[in-house]
């Protein structure tokens, strides 16, 4: 069991590791070290990510509103 107190969550682009292999990674960044976590299929990631941004209570600007042009 690992605490989520204090983490921040990093999208990764995936990677090929051989020609019939790619993998979806994502990285979470704790207080004092980072960990990679790698899954085989792009849903599988998204579904990890938004459970884990929801349990650390993650929120972005983006999430909320669209961003348009500068008005000023």
């Amino acid at each position: 069991m690992q605490s989520l107190m204090g983490v921040h969550i990093k999208n990764e682009s995936e990677e090929i590791v051989d020609s019939n292999t790619t993998v979806y990674p994502f990285m979470l960044i704790f207080p004092n070290k980072r960990r990679i976590y790698y899954l085989q299929t792009k849903q599988e990631k998204e579904k990890w990510v938004l459970a884990i941004k929801k349990a650390i209570g993650y929120a972005n600007v983006n999430d909320y509103y669209e961003l348009h042009e500068n008005l000023g």
